[in-house]
């Protein structure tokens, strides 16, 4: 071989080797950019659960607050007594609320008046 056909040989490889080289380097840059992708997508995804979370706490000690804040009068106190236990003060009688009974619906005569006059005709 003559060296210039070394020199394009050497050149080749050379350039060869730096396709390979590149494109490795293309390759590793490739997953650690859709490693870091799917990083981020799972933290925004767990930032809106947990802001969602949050909000629900928030509204739960709202409620438990006002909760809380009955439990300081007398009222609030007999009140939740009274929900949960079957209690009446001294003198308080119960009274019971009764519905009144459903009248029941008044049925077609017409209808029945007709199928009894067509089964009179019939011979048994």
């Amino acid at each position: 071989m003559t060296p210039k056909q070394w020199k394009r040989l050497f050149a080749r490889t050379l350039l060869w080797a730096g396709f390979l080289v590149g494109g490795a380097i293309l390759i590793v840059f490739a997953f650690t950019t859709w490693h870091v992708y799917t990083k981020e997508r799972d933290a925004r995804i767990q930032h809106k659960n947990e802001v969602h979370a949050l909000s629900e706490l928030s509204n739960r000690k709202v409620v438990l607050t006002e909760n809380l804040q009955k439990f300081d009068t007398p009222r609030g106190i007999e009140e939740e007594v009274r929900k949960r236990f079957p209690v009446a003060k001294p003198g308080e009688e119960e009274i019971m609320l009764i519905a009144p009974k459903p009248t029941p619906k008044a049925t077609s005569t017409s209808n029945t008046a007709f199928w009894k006059g067509l089964l009179d005709w019939w011979p048994w």
